[in-house]
């Protein structure tokens, strides 16, 4: 094996030397007072070792909860959701209101605000679309057959009524997005 002619050495110093005159970033420590007052180190988080110390322990797992959250990070959004929600309730009574075909009013209110939702923006909310249809489906089949849910046989019945809203729920927000980025595109 050849010698390695571009190794760095340290003359005249060793290893017991140079960990003797080390300060290791304590010779910066705040001295103690007897002071009761707020200090200003209080509001503004750790200081000193204890602040190192935490930050030298989340400094090698800081990359990593970057990368595990960053592609959850945009996947669901609170204010959406409830807005989503309250919408498709109000779209599912007014379209049941309005078409005389009962639930099934209801899951074209559902799908025609998840569609003017996927028109209206710009991220893609697949996931709050789907469970404030489910949600809001879900309600109504239980309010609708609530004395068959009360007994048992209704359980199946409210399944059913979820996974027609989820399916419309997509649906729409599918076409409202198919629709937008028709309109959006250049010719």
């Amino acid at each position: 094996m050849a010698e390695r002619s571009d190794q760095r050495t340290r003359p005249d110093e060793s290893v017991e030397e140079s960990l003797d005159d080390a300060t290791f970033g304590l010779d910066d420590e705040p001295t103690v007072t007897s002071d009761t007052g707020p200090s200003p180190s209080s509001d503004t988080g750790k200081s000193g070792l204890a602040g190192r110390l935490s930050a030298a322990v989340r400094a090698p797992f800081g990359a990593v909860a970057s990368r595990l959250s960053s592609p959850l990070e945009g996947l669901f959004s609170l204010r959406a959701f409830l807005l989503l929600l309250v919408t498709s309730v109000a779209g599912m009574v007014l379209a049941g209101m309005v078409l005389p075909f009962g639930s099934i009013g209801g899951l074209v209110g559902i799908a025609a605000v998840a569609f003017g939702a996927g028109l209206a923006s710009e991220r893609s909310r697949y996931v709050e679309a789907s469970v404030s249809g489910a949600l809001a489906s879900g309600i109504s089949w239980v309010l609708g057959n609530l004395v068959l849910t009360a007994v048992g046989p209704g359980v199946p019945l409210v399944a059913v009524g979820v996974g027609f809203g989820v399916l419309a729920a997509l649906l729409g927000h599918y076409f409202g997005r198919d629709l937008r980025s028709g309109l959006t595109r250049d010719l």
